[in-house]
């Protein structure tokens, strides 16, 4: 019977707080942006050469 009580005192320190919730939220946006920025920097590095905007002059008319 521990987990009820410990979501319950979660729950109340995180999200009893309008402020919290929305510092929480706003972090978690920021995050996912900052990781998808990320990912797709990675990504176009790892493909250098084979992205279509880089072969593109070979198959326009």
């Amino acid at each position: 019977m521990e987990a009820p009580m410990l979501t319950g005192r979660l729950y109340s320190f995180l999200f009893q707080s309008l402020h919290l919730m929305l510092t929480i939220a706003m972090e978690a946006l920021f995050f996912q942006f900052a990781f998808d920025q990320g990912r797709n920097v990675i990504y176009k590095h790892i493909n250098q050469g084979n992205l279509w905007k880089h072969i593109k002059h070979k198959y326009e008319n």
